[in-house]
């Protein structure tokens, strides 16, 4: 179980090779004190485990197979949301992001972000081609337009992929400094 600290993050991974860099920031987190959940999408699992996410967030890490568990008598995904003081999605896909818009629920991750009311803090990732998308982008767009999105957009580089543009998931730090923000403001533009 996450430990008594009075800020609480949940952090929900989605498949990308830019899910390694959120190891950094659960790490980041725990040792500044902030309990820390982690939620796997089926794909996130391709690339970095559940045991990884565990031992840095000191907390079970939550998947698909966990859907069904109760914690405390009531399902995983209310109290999970109930838990948490922000919601964390990095990397965010494509796939997910269009899950977000239309509300869809087809995993732990997506019932526990319609479960939960905090502020949620958006870090997408993807090829430069995908994110320039019309249809990704007006994803992007619509989400923004309600005020519990809080976006850290991706950045310019080169991409894992090796093309060079726009679609690299923010830095580490960058995401930290947009968990400390919401945390502060509890959610306040």
């Amino acid at each position: 179980m996450a430990n008594q600290s009075s800020k609480k993050v949940l952090v929900g991974v989605t498949g990308g090779i830019a899910s390694y860099k959120v190891c950094e920031v659960v790490s980041q987190l725990v040792q500044s004190e902030i309990a820390v959940q982690v939620v796997l999408t089926q794909s996130a699992q391709a690339f970095v485990s559940p045991l990884t996410f565990a031992t840095l967030s000191r907390s079970p890490a939550f998947t698909d197979a966990d859907f069904w568990q109760a914690q405390h008598g009531r399902p995983l995904h209310i109290t999970l949301g109930e838990w948490a003081d922000v919601l964390l999605i990095a990397p965010l896909s494509a796939n997910t992001l269009a899950k977000l818009r239309y509300g869809l629920a087809d995993n732990l991750l997506l019932n526990t972000f319609l479960a939960c009311e905090c502020p949620v803090l958006l870090a997408p990732a993807m090829n430069s081609r995908m994110w320039q998308k019309k249809a990704v982008q007006d994803n992007w767009r619509n989400l923004l337009e309600n005020e519990r999105f809080h976006p850290i957009p991706p950045t310019a580089g080169r991409l894992a992929c090796d093309v060079v543009g726009t679609g690299r998931m923010a830095e580490p730090q960058a995401i930290l400094h947009g968990i400390e923000s919401l945390l502060w403001t509890k959610g306040k533009k």
